[in-house]
């Protein structure tokens, strides 16, 4: 998978994001990452450099029926934690792409003052790799009213779900990709079935 190498991305100049396979005595070296914070409950057990690191396991299911909001404020107040003692703090999940991407959005939706959208987009502009499963994506829109009071993306319905009008392009393409081979696939078979039920009937006509 290529997102699980996707270099490490500045979130911020203390918050920083990336895929398991980035970690490794170098990137966090030249990142100066002093905590980690890991958010993929398949990663429990996960060895880390021996750099004297502050790890902390929060740990959740890249799953759109997972409860994020359940987690969100615990991760990203200890992000701020962090940050605000002058460390340098490495989320990351096993891609780097939904549950640590979805952690690093609701902060700096939370502590940066940006909207969901705004948030988004900053960290799309740094990792384009990122991909919060839909049920994160309704979880976030519901963070950001319960932030705010409105939320600056909106929910399309979708026959996959709920889906934000910022992946709408993702969601349509997914769909043609998924489906088409399927509906040409049945629609050849139809005609196939069509042409050789009119030979049958020409060549009953021609014997009577």
């Amino acid at each position: 998978m290529k997102a699980f190498r996707t270099p490490i991305a500045a979130v911020t100049n203390q918050v920083f994001l990336c895929g398991v396979g980035c970690i490794n005595t170098e990137n966090l070296k030249n990142k100066g990452i002093s905590h980690v914070l890991n958010t993929a409950e398949e990663l429990e057990d996960f060895k880390y450099p021996d750099l004297n690191l502050q790890v902390r396991h929060i740990l959740m299911r890249d799953s759109p029926d997972q409860d994020l909001l359940k987690f969100l404020d615990i991760c990203i107040d200890h992000i701020n934690d962090v940050q605000q003692a002058g460390g340098h703090i490495l989320v990351h999940c096993v891609a780097g792409v939904s549950r640590s991407a979805s952690v690093c959005i609701a902060y700096l939706m939370k502590y940066k003052r940006m909207s969901l959208h705004k948030a988004y987009y900053h960290i799309f502009n740094k990792r384009p790799c990122i991909h919060p499963n839909f049920g994160f994506w309704r979880q976030l829109v519901q963070f950001e009213i319960d932030l705010t009071g409105e939320s600056s993306v909106e929910l399309l319905p979708f026959i996959l779900g709920e889906v934000p009008d910022i992946m709408k392009r993702d969601a349509e393409y997914r769909i043609k990709m998924a489906w088409m081979p399927d509906l040409i696939s049945m629609f050849s078979i139809h005609f196939i079935i069509l042409f050789m039920q009119i030979l049958s009937l020409y060549f009953l006509d021609n014997a009577e």
